[in-house]
C-alpha cells in the first residue's frame, strides 16, 4: 500500500455533540463471545475505580430501570447510553407489562373459580416455567437478550392453561360424588396425554424460531420454560389442589353443586 498511496497526516475538526444541553462523547463497541450485560457492568465496575484528575472518582450511571439526564455541574461524568438503555428500557417496559397481564389473569380466575386461593395454584405453573429459561440459554450456548424476554411475557398465558385443565377436571369430580384423592388423581391422569400434546406442539411449533438470530433467544424461552412448566405441573398443580381442598374447599365445592 504505501507504494500507492501517500500518507499525508493533518488535523480535522471534531464534531460538537451535544444532550440535553450537555456537551458529550459518545464510545461505541462490539462485543464478541460474551452477553453485553456481563460486558457492560464490569466494565462499569473498572471504570468506577478511575480517578478524573481532581481526587474523585469517575462516577457512572444509566444502568438502571430509570434513564439517568446528563449533569456535568460537578465534573465530568459517564452514562451507558445506545443499546443497552435500549435493551434497560424494553425490559423496564415488559416487565411493567408483565405484571399486569399477571394481575389481569388472577382477576380472571378469581371471578371464574370465585376463590382466591385456587387461582394462585393455577398460576403456580408460570414460575415453574422460569425455572427453564436461563438453563434453556445455556444449554444452547445463547444470551438473555430482548427477545428472550418477550418470550417470558407470552409463557405466563400459555403455561397456566394446563393447569386450568387439572383443576376444572377435578372440581367437576367433586361435583360428581367423587373423593377428593380419586377425583384429583383421575383429573391428572386424564389430562396427562392432551397437556403433553399441547406442550409438544408449542416446542415443535416455535423450534422453527431457533434458526432465526433476532427471536431464537424468544423461542429458547417459550421452549425450555414450556418444557420445564409442562413437567413440574402435572405433579405440583395436583398436590397444590389436593391440599387445598382437603383443608379448605371441598365442602365448599360441592355445597355449591347442590346449590346449583
Amino acid at each position: 500500500m504505501s507504494e500507492l498511496t501517500t500518507i499525508n497526516y493533518s488535523w480535522k475538526e471534531r464534531l460538537i455533540l451535544h444532550k440535553d444541553t450537555e456537551l458529550v462523547t459518545y464510545v461505541g463497541a462490539a462485543v464478541l463471545r460474551s452477553s453485553p450485560f456481563c460486558a457492560v457492568f464490569d466494565l462499569n465496575e473498572r471504570l468506577e475505580e478511575i480517578d478524573r484528575g481532581d481526587g474523585v472518582k469517575l462516577p457512572t450511571a444509566n444502568l438502571t430501570m430509570q434513564e439517568a439526564l446528563p449533569d456535568t455541574i460537578d465534573g465530568p461524568q459517564l452514562l451507558w447510553e445506545g443499546e443497552m438503555r435500549l435493551t434497560l428500557d424494553v425490559f423496564r417496559d415488559l416487565s411493567v407489562s408483565l405484571l399486569f397481564s399477571l394481575i389481569l389473569i388472577y382477576l380472571l380466575l378469581v371471578g371464574y373459580y370465585r376463590s382466591f386461593i385456587i387461582p394462585l395454584i393455577a398460576m403456580s405453573a408460570i414460575p415453574l416455567a422460569f425455572i427453564g429459561v436461563f438453563p434453556g440459554h445455556w444449554v444452547m450456548g445463547d444470551f438473555y437478550s430482548m427477545a428472550s424476554n418477550i418470550g417470558v411475557v407470552a409463557l405466563a398465558g400459555v403455561v397456566v392453561r394446563n393447569s386450568l385443565l387439572i383443576i376444572d377436571f377435578a372440581i367437576n369430580y367433586l361435583k360428581e360424588g367423587y373423593p377428593l384423592r380419586d377425583a384429583v388423581r383421575e383429573a391428572g391422569a386424564i389430562r396427562l396425554r392432551p397437556i403433553l400434546l399441547t406442550a409438544l406442539a408449542v416446542v415443535f411449533g416455535t423450534s422453527i424460531m431457533l434458526a432465526d438470530l433476532v427471536f431464537k433467544g424468544m423461542a429458547i424461552s417459550i421452549i425450555f420454560g414450556t418444557i420445564t412448566s409442562t413437567l413440574f405441573t402435572i405433579i405440583v398443580v395436583p398436590v397444590l389442589l389436593y391440599l387445598f381442598l382437603k383443608k379448605y374447599g371441598e365442602k365448599y365445592i360441592i355445597s355449591e353443586s347442590e346449590n346449583d
